[in-house]
């Protein structure tokens, strides 16, 4: 059905209409959650690119599509490639977001994977020492608030 969907979008509102780049997205996290990988990261690299000129490397809609193409290539066994696109992400997200949010944690997560994997063991461990940190620092403000 999102197939469809996209066919009809790009006919009629274009391939870089924004609605069509969501369309286009939701259909690449449905080949991913589907097993379809390397489907969804071809999708991905369509979007990433389109929002990359029109939205800027920086903006969080960019970031989100870039942080999905990592995870795909990832899945592919692209490990570089993904932590090299990761490392981008963290560090837009760390200067935008602030190093306490949620996407900011996650991706730094994820680098943390990429780096365990490409036997950067002392990266992984202080990446991973740095988001238990921001978070058992959440979990202590949260219970202040509450008391």
């Amino acid at each position: 059905m999102q197939e469809k969907v996209l066919e009809v979008k790009c006919r009629i509102l274009g391939e870089e209409y924004p609605d069509t780049l969501l369309t286009m997205q939701n259909l690449a996290n449905s080949y991913q959650s589907l097993g379809k990988v390397k489907e969804a990261a071809e999708i991905q690299e369509k979007v990433l690119e389109v929002k990359c000129r029109i939205l800027g490397e920086e903006h969080p809609d960019t970031l989100l599509t870039m942080y999905n193409f990592a995870n795909s290539y990832q899945s592919l066994g692209k490990v570089k490639e993904a932590a090299e696109m990761q490392e981008k992400v963290v560090k837009a997200r760390y200067r935008i977001l602030g190093e306490e949010h949620s996407s900011t944690l996650s991706t730094m997560d994820g680098l943390a994977n990429s780096y365990g994997s490409l036997g950067k063991v002392k990266g992984a461990a202080e990446m991973q020492e740095k988001v238990l940190e921001v978070n058992a620092g959440f979990w202590e403000k949260s219970i202040l608030i509450l008391y």
